[in-house]
């Protein structure tokens, strides 16, 4: 078995050298001739297959050349070789040798397609581990941003309530002294209620704000221009009634 193996990668390993059929190959020509006598051998696909698994990738593209695999537009080496003069003349008494070597070629050949695809496969889990794997960190950041945006947002949400639960019982402070419903007493409270609409109208406006320059794409925050007009309208509107009505009174 070692003796089979051994011929089998030395023949392997001229082949995943550069071969230049201007120079003597009688080396290798030698190599083919007694591979062509040995069937067992040129029929040693897991011999074969295994020896061409494990050659480096140099080795493996040079191989590909020379057997017409490779992307290039190269000749098929080998066959050339054992078409030439001296190989022809070998196997013209025996055609089978000739024979055996072309199965040699094509248990090449397949192990060269078979490589190729593990790798191409291999090459393609690993590719969808590594974008699996970018996916599943990017949701995760995606999270860890969204549960910072909601804690943020509850902690704004959180301040306005207490704003405006501050703001009403100061109001209804205020507006408990006022004891009975006369004029002078509906002049204080609409003076209240102007003044109350714009303290709320900038506190809910400072929250706002800082809720974009947290969350937001760096622009400034767009106050409404209607809204402001209506805001200062209503609250000038009833702090001046209610100056009006205190100095009717």
């Amino acid at each position: 078995m070692d003796e089979k193996r051994n011929s089998i990668e030395q023949i392997i390993n001229k082949f995943s050298n550069k071969i230049n059929q201007d120079n003597d190959n009688q080396p290798i020509i030698k190599s083919l001739i007694f591979l062509s006598r040995k069937s067992s051998y040129c029929r040693s696909y897991p011999e074969i297959s295994d020896i061409i698994y494990h050659l480096d990738d140099k080795s493996f593209n040079k191989l590909k050349e020379n057997f017409a695999l490779s992307d290039k537009n190269t000749e098929n080496k080998y066959d050339a070789i054992i078409n030439g003069e001296e190989i022809s003349a070998e196997a013209e008494n025996n055609p089978e040798r000739l024979n055996n070597l072309h199965k040699f070629e094509r248990h090449i050949r397949l192990s060269c397609y078979q490589r190729d695809y593990i790798l191409g496969q291999a090459k393609s889990a690993s590719d969808t581990a590594t974008h699996a794997q970018i996916a599943a960190d990017n949701a995760k950041n995606k999270v860890g941003h969204i549960y910072s945006e909601f804690v943020g947002i509850l902690a704004i949400f959180t301040a306005m309530s207490f704003a405006m639960m501050g703001s009403v019982q100061i109001l209804g402070n205020l507006f408990s002294s006022i004891k009975t419903l006369g004029i002078d007493s509906v002049g204080y409270a609409l003076i209240i209620g102007g003044i109350y609409i714009i303290v709320m109208y900038f506190v809910i406006v400072i929250l706002f704000v800082g809720m974009k320059k947290l969350y937001g794409d760096g622009t400034k925050y767009s106050f409404s221009k209607q809204i402001i007009v209506a805001v200062l309208s209503v609250s000038v509107l009833l702090i001046a009634s209610g100056i009006i009505l205190l100095i009717v009174v």
